[in-house]
């Protein structure tokens, strides 16, 4: 049965009566001076845009259990503008449903103390190049939450500190990967400081620390960053990034950087790693290693890797990584990557029955640096989609021998061709052809001789298929045979 028009309307009046006494309650202690738009900011609604320093300078402050409501927040608009606003103490609220800016074309500050909260969708802190934007998150209690982008330093200059206690979660949206950024164009410089226990920034989806500008992360004094997804560090061409401990914790899904980018004395915890390390998963390195990075002065780094298959995988990010797969270890991986950085060079071996990679989405062997792959003595590299040297400058491929295999998804047991047309990039796979003793293209390989191909439909591999290279290169036995028979027929020689 519908509500009869009367108790609709009556209903209606009641509740605007409550909401009109709790705002005026709730917004009792919000003060500000200066240049504000909309004028008066206890009036300012969740469909309200409202600045805080538009053309002349502004001060806005929510203290006393107060609350206020915006749309889309900005502080700091115009350039040569500055505008600061304070949220304070436990109570004090300002909830953004859209974007807070701190810092568009000029200055901005935004202070969370003792017990306030903020939140919004997107923030962004220094939008464009000439500005600067500040956000200080200190005390216990205090709360800076976002379900959206999260950029430090867009175009411009941001500054973010965590301080004592307080915590930012850029981590409450609904999407499965929120994109955060410290340094995100190119000259930005984005900064972010955890700073003492209990002072924690949480951030789901995608992390970089400089992604084409300069960016810093400071995690010191028992501060903790955990990022529910990959953080990388200097993640494009021309950007730089760094994350500087002092006694402070990264805990990641998954860590891509340059082990040099990482500087002081601090703890790592990631599920997947790409760096120029060298990695090793045998009889007696498992999938849970714990190392230790001191190569450089002051650096002192302990890194607690757990590949358990939630991650990616690779070797060679910026320099020059390895990693071996050997005894029948299965390692498994969400992606994995060969050679990121131009100028890097990684390698990766899977040698040894029952030895398997298993990359669930994109491997790349040689994305802008030097990749290279081999398979050998029944390993598996098991791939849903593979690129091979990108840049196709014949630097990166992948080497097969002694009965190595390589399984692509899709159906292409056909003819090589048709396998091959299965990668992107190049098809650079080699064969040891005995015949001149010497590593060859595959496409110049003998069908059943050589090599087979195989379309799987049941297991774990179904939906795939295999290649598998047959002809052994020659092994270390081999060559102190022949060498030991070069040896006896010189003696002989030389007795005659």
């Amino acid at each position: 049965m519908s509500e009869k028009p009367w108790k609709q309307s009556l209903t209606a009046v009641a509740a605007t009566t409550i909401l009109i006494t709790t705002a005026s309650i709730a917004r009792a202690d919000i003060t500000w001076s200066g240049d504000l738009d909309p004028a008066d900011p206890t009036t300012w609604t969740s469909d309200t845009v409202g600045c805080v320093g538009n053309i002349a300078d502004g001060t806005l402050t929510i203290d006393g259990d107060s609350d206020l409501l915006t749309r889309q927040g900005e502080i700091g608009d115009k350039a040569g503008v500055t505008g600061e606003v304070n949220v304070d103490g436990t109570g004090s609220t300002w909830t953004s449903s859209r974007r807070i800016s701190v810092g568009g074309h000029g200055s901005g500050t935004l202070a969370i103390t003792n017990g306030g909260a903020v939140s919004s969708c997107d923030s962004l802190i220094s939008i464009f190049g000439e500005s600067t934007g500040e956000v200080t998150v200190d005390d216990s209690g205090s709360t800076w939450t976002n379900n959206g982008l999260f950029i430090v330093g867009f175009e411009g200059n941001g500054l973010v500190n965590i301080t004592n206690g307080g915590v930012v979660k850029s981590d409450t949206g609904t999407a499965k990967c929120i994109i955060g950024s410290i340094g995100y164009q190119r000259n930005s410089t984005g900064e972010v400081n955890v700073i003492g226990n209990g002072s924690k920034w949480v951030h789901k989806g995608i992390l970089d620390v400089g992604t084409d500008g300069s960016g810093l992360l400071n995690i010191t004094d028992g501060g903790e960053v955990i990022v529910k997804g990959t953080i990388s560090v200097s993640y494009n061409p021309g950007s730089s990034g760094t994350i500087h401990f002092d006694n402070g914790s990264l805990t990641t899904d998954g860590l891509n950087s340059s082990m040099a980018d990482l500087t002081g004395m601090g703890k790592v915890f990631t599920h997947g790693l790409i760096s120029d390390v060298n990695l090793i998963f045998d009889a007696t390195h498992g999938m849970s290693q714990t190392f230790s990075i001191h190569d450089n002065p002051g650096q002192n780094i302990e890194v607690n890797l757990n590949a358990d298959g939630t991650s990616p995988m690779g070797a060679g990010f910026s320099g020059s990584g390895t990693m071996h797969i050997t005894d029948g270890i299965k390692v498994e991986s969400t992606s994995g990557n060969i050679g990121y950085h131009s100028g890097s060079m990684g390698l990766v071996a899977v040698n040894g029955t029952g030895s398997t990679w298993t990359n669930k989405g994109n491997l790349s062997v040689g994305l802008s640096g030097s990749g290279v792959m081999n398979i050998s003595n029944g390993g598996l590299v098991c791939v849903r989609h593979l690129l091979i040297d990108y840049n196709q400058d014949g630097d990166s491929f992948i080497n097969m021998s002694t009965g190595g295999k390589l399984a692509l998804f899709g159906e292409a047991d056909n003819s090589l061709t048709e396998f091959l047309d299965l990668i992107n990039g190049t098809d650079a796979i080699h064969y040891w052809d005995d015949s001149i003793s010497d590593w060859a293209d595959i496409s110049g390989a003998t069908y059943g001789l050589d090599y087979t191909l195989e379309y799987i439909t049941d297991g774990d591999l179904n939906g795939y298929t295999l290649l598998t290279v047959g002809i052994p290169e020659p092994s270390a036995v081999v060559i102190v045979v022949v060498l030991l028979c070069a040896l006896v027929f010189c003696q002989q020689h030389q007795e005659k």
